[in-house]
């Protein structure tokens, strides 16, 4: 029986980080690990505030651990850049839609036993006229 882990829970460290990219500066991997934990816990809210289990905190790792790989891939960084004459260094990474992929999201969610988003929107729109008076045209009436 899996035992009840406290949250919020941190899913990645810093070690973990590092271990899979060596290469990356500290400031960087501090940043992938916050970016990571950050989105692992606003997608999957359990994480955040609630009841997980270290079976639930496992798969979370493991979904969050191929991010890191995919991330930090080869061919997912790109550190310069020349034209012509003109050339330049930086370290940005080629995913920049995000850590997380749509399926990362979806099996987040689904540890946590949410819906999945295929299920078509939740919740319904406000009344057709419920929010009108915010988009009326004021006018000054004069006395």
């Amino acid at each position: 029986m899996a035992e009840t882990v406290e949250t919020p829970v941190d899913v990645v460290t810093f070690e973990d980080v590092t271990e899979r990219a060596p290469d990356l500066t500290v400031p960087d991997a501090m940043g992938l690990v916050m970016e990571l934990n950050a989105a692992v816990r606003r997608v999957a809210p359990c994480f955040a505030s609630g009841t997980v289990n270290t079976d639930q905190v496992a798969e979370a790792r493991g979904i969050a651990l191929r991010a890191v790989g995919r991330l930090t891939s080869a061919d997912g960084w790109v550190e310069s850049v020349t034209t012509g004459p003109y050339g330049a260094k930086f370290r940005a990474s080629a995913a920049a839609s995000g850590v997380l992929t749509s399926d990362d999201v979806k099996a987040l969610k689904a540890l946590c036993g949410a819906p999945s988003s295929d299920l078509g929107p939740l919740g319904s729109f406000p009344a057709v006229g419920a929010y009108d008076h915010l988009f009326a045209t004021l006018t000054a009436s004069s006395s």
